[in-house]
């Protein structure tokens, strides 16, 4: 992809996992479900690839990515980096003394405050991505001008920064994007990079412990993860050393004979039930009940891509999205619909 983990044998160099997109990627148009809206992904058994709202095949069409569907024991370290509070120094110390390569996706206010640190990426080998200047929800912009004048900036003050032109690598803020936008992006030769693994490690007043982040993370780490950490947060910073020695454990650990094979369960277009549906939170657990979401449960497979992807559909066209942020669900809050239980994220 763009960010290798480490040199290490079980690591991919950024050039090759890009090239390793490109080829083969199939013809078509990316579904309305996966075009659209806030990157969202389902987790299911421990140490292996989640099930997106796109397929790693969708998205090759646009040069974007979230994933490598590979066997090999690799994985592509990234941070997303909106502003400085003292935690990127350290982050940094940690990737050089084990001699791993990531990305820094990057708004522009941060390269306009803190260019030592940005010039530190570049000179210890790691990519700087673009993330935009204003850090706003780009599915809303409706022309590429506006579109690229988000990107074009942060090209120029990166340039001016180190002398050097910037890796064409973007990823959405939020994770907002649409089928549009990601044209947008491959016409202005960007490639795009969302994630297969994250966790909520962005609030500065309310980070996850040690035992929550290792709990979050460890359990799905998997070959060709897209990791995203923010460089914001203190509890990276302080666990990033032991993480990655874990890390490298996992994949060294990981059998040789892997398998990801792909999906073609069909699933007709969304047919929303009238049936009413209620939404308590129990326990923080914010739980959902209706006649109509508990056979929709029942007879979709949301371990196939396409499964949950119609799956996503239905909770927005019925608009439980909607009922629950008005319940004031946020990132990361538990959700549950009969027996099954998921984060929220947008």
């Amino acid at each position: 992809m763009f960010s290798n983990i480490s040199k290490k044998t079980f690591f991919l160099l950024p050039a090759l996992f890009l090239s390793s997109y490109v080829i083969g990627a199939g013809a078509g148009s990316l579904t309305s479900a996966a075009a659209e809206g806030n990157w969202g992904l389902s987790f299911h058994e421990e140490n292996t690839p989640p099930t997106a709202n796109a397929s790693t095949d969708e998205l090759a069409q646009y040069d974007a990515y979230y994933m490598q569907d590979t066997d090999e024991k690799i994985l592509y370290l990234t941070f997303d980096a909106g502003y400085e509070n003292g935690n990127t120094e350290k982050i940094l110390d940690v990737l050089k003394k084990h001699d791993v390569s990531a990305a820094f996706f990057v708004v522009g206010t941060y390269i306009e405050s803190n260019p030592e640190l940005v010039k530190r990426m570049c000179k210890d080998g790691h990519i700087v991505g673009n993330h935009t200047w204003h850090h706003p929800d780009m599915s809303q912009m409706s022309t590429l001008e506006s579109f690229q004048k988000e990107l074009t900036d942060v090209e120029k003050i990166y340039k001016e920064t180190t002398g050097k032109d910037m890796v064409r690598f973007y990823r959405p803020p939020q994770g907002k994007y649409s089928k549009e936008n990601l044209k947008m992006a491959q016409d202005l030769g960007y490639k795009t990079f969302f994630w297969s693994l994250a966790y909520v490690d962005w609030y500065d007043t309310d980070q996850p412990t040690k035992a929550e982040a290792f709990d979050k993370l460890l359990k799905r780490i998997h070959p060709g993860a897209i990791v995203l950490l923010h460089s914001t947060s203190k509890t990276n910073a302080e666990i990033l050393d032991e993480l990655l020695t874990k890390v490298a454990e996992i994949l060294k650990n990981y059998p040789e004979d892997i398998v990801f094979e792909e999906e073609y369960e069909e699933y007709d277009e969304v047919a929303v039930d009238q049936e009413p549906f209620t939404i308590e939170v129990e326990d923080e657990v914010y739980v959902v009940r209706g006649v109509g979401v508990e056979k929709m449960i029942g007879y979709t497979n949301i371990d196939t891509e396409k499964g949950f992807a119609f799956f996503q559909r239905y909770l927005k066209e019925k608009g439980i999205i909607e009922a629950l942020e008005e319940k004031g669900i946020q990132e990361g809050d538990t959700v549950r619909i009969y027996d099954m239980e998921f984060e929220f994220w947008k």
